[in-house]
């Protein structure tokens, strides 16, 4: 037995087209939320204020819990110490020019003041 293929009506494009004024508006698309915890948007002042505070507060905690761990240091501490180190380095750099005047005492005087004018133009440039 033979079959002919079957051929399946079409129609043409003409005859499916919607005209475009009755063409249905597309809805406006849901504002989409945002992504992530929201910044204390809420229509709630007084949990907005206590959800600020609460984050304050366990911030405070984390600062004071990292200080006793040894984990933070005062600056004005760290500040003091620098500076003690550069004024000691400070002083014994100034007094290589006299050492080294009592220790080579075949030194000429004029070999003894370059080196310590030298240390002296050194410090004077890295100080600004």
């Amino acid at each position: 037995m033979n079959r002919a293929p079957l051929k399946r009506a079409t129609k043409s494009r003409a005859a499916t087209a919607t005209p475009k004024a009755a063409a249905v508006p597309k809805a406006t698309p849901k504002a989409k939320r945002p992504v992530g915890r929201p910044a204390f948007a809420s229509d709630d002042p007084l949990k907005a204020t206590r959800a600020r505070a609460a984050e304050a507060s366990a911030h405070w905690n984390e600062l004071k819990s990292s200080q006793l761990e040894g984990e933070l240091v005062d600056a004005a501490a760290v500040v003091r110490r620098y500076a003690g180190i550069v004024a000691d380095a400070r002083a014994r750099l100034l007094a290589v020019g006299p050492r080294v005047g009592a220790k080579l005492p075949h030194l000429a005087l004029d070999v003894i003041d370059l080196i310590d004018h030298e240390i002296r133009a050194a410090l004077s440039d890295l100080g600004g």
